[in-house]
């Protein structure tokens, strides 16, 4: 069974993802409005990743024996003065809403987790957030292949050096 101080804050989370992803589809809505189709895409995709982190931490807390308790999303914000205020919003929002395991993991085991291991697992399942983010905002350099990556300047790179020394091309 998990913890009530854990319990209290995953059930926090999940609202606050379920609110990120009312706001998206907000966003979308606004740029449908505005005849912005591609953005009201890309909205609707964060809107989707925002669910999916939600449903995450509920199947966790459902599987350490926890119960999920939904509070009310509060209304998102419907009107903007501009599509450059909707976007840094957006961006603003992607980045300002993480799960903070500080104030739970407060005994020497962790109080408010059920194992020693929840912690990390809660951070694995939650999506590693920064790791997703960049996955899904890739630079267009990055569609090179890895052999394109590798640095202009410098030794090549240790199987070229290999196959020279063996008479190789």
């Amino acid at each position: 069974m998990i913890g009530k101080a854990m319990q209290d804050a995953i059930n926090e989370q999940i609202n606050k993802e379920l609110f990120s992803s009312y706001l998206y589809l907000s966003m979308a809505a606004y740029f449908e409005d505005k005849s912005l189709p591609g953005f009201a895409h890309w909205m609707r995709v964060q809107e989707a990743e925002e669910r999916e982190h939600a449903m995450k931490f509920y199947d966790f807390l459902l599987e350490r024996g926890g119960k999920v308790t939904l509070k009310a999303i509060d209304a998102p914000k419907t009107e903007w003065t501009s599509t450059m205020e909707v976007i840094r919003g957006g961006r603003a929002r992607g980045q300002g809403h993480g799960f903070d395991l500080r104030p739970v993991r407060t005994g020497p085991q962790g109080e408010g987790l059920s194992r020693p291991g929840d912690a990390a697992m809660v951070h694995h399942r939650a999506g590693r957030r920064g790791k997703e983010r960049s996955r899904n905002h890739r630079q267009p350099e990055d569609d090179r292949s890895p052999r394109d990556r590798r640095p202009a300047t410098g030794s090549p790179p240790r199987q070229a050096r290999r196959l020279r020394s063996r008479g190789g091309p």
